[in-house]
């Protein structure tokens, strides 16, 4: 199986297209290995549709105003139902249990800050967005994936915005979708303003009665 490779020193998650990401999202990505969003209950197909159709605005509303992060569609950081295909994050080597529903997913949001499309609004980051090409692959095959619609991004300060706008590319995969084993996934995207990204990682899905399937 070849080995996923990354085009960016630390790539993690996307943001401000995913540039900016690369520089604000390490802070994100500790936040999200808490023990929140440690498996500690079985994912359903409801809970992968509310992380992949949620997460960038209402998954941010409940983890910027909650005491506690648990549940859809905020729990989606590495150890929950998302899998994301960052090469410098806890998804990287991550165990998922078998018989849980996942959400293979990317998100890539942009908007105006100080000295940076200042006068950027939903219409302009849409039509930005809409050259973004996306492929994620699993174990080098192409995914079949769907394209959210432009949403508000609840946190735009983690990219030094003053107000954001994304999409969400992904796909719900149903237990047994998956055979036991390793397995890679990687995205290759590309941007005609910001170049070309490559990312990925790889997991391991778990026989029922495994850590990762005590829930």
């Amino acid at each position: 199986m070849p080995k996923p490779k990354s085009n960016k020193s630390s790539s993690l998650e996307l943001g401000r297209s995913w540039r900016v990401g690369l520089a604000v999202i390490p802070v994100m990505l500790l936040a999200w290995s808490s023990a929140a969003d440690a498996s500690s209950q079985v994912y359903t197909r409801g809970d992968a549709e509310a992380v992949f159709n949620g997460f960038i605005n209402g998954g941010w509303a409940i983890r910027l105003h909650s005491p506690t992060w648990a549940g859809a569609p905020a729990d989606g950081g590495p150890g929950g139902v998302a899998i994301r295909p960052f090469g410098g994050s806890g998804w990287n080597g991550e165990h998922i249990c078998a018989s849980d529903y996942h959400v293979f997913l990317i998100a890539n949001f942009d908007g105006p800050g100080p000295g940076y499309n200042e006068q950027w609004k939903k219409a302009d980051v849409a039509a930005y967005l809409a050259t973004v090409g996306v492929q994620l692959m699993l174990d080098g095959s192409p995914m079949a994936t769907k394209r959210t619609p432009v949403k508000p991004f609840l946190n735009p300060q983690y990219a030094g915005l003053w107000e954001a706008w994304g999409v969400v590319d992904g796909r719900i995969m149903a237990p047994g979708e998956l055979t036991l084993g390793m397995h890679s996934f990687t995205i290759l995207m590309t941007d005609p303003i910001w170049g070309n990204y490559e990312d990925g990682i790889f997991f391991f899905v778990d026989p029922p009665g495994s850590p990762s399937c005590s829930h």
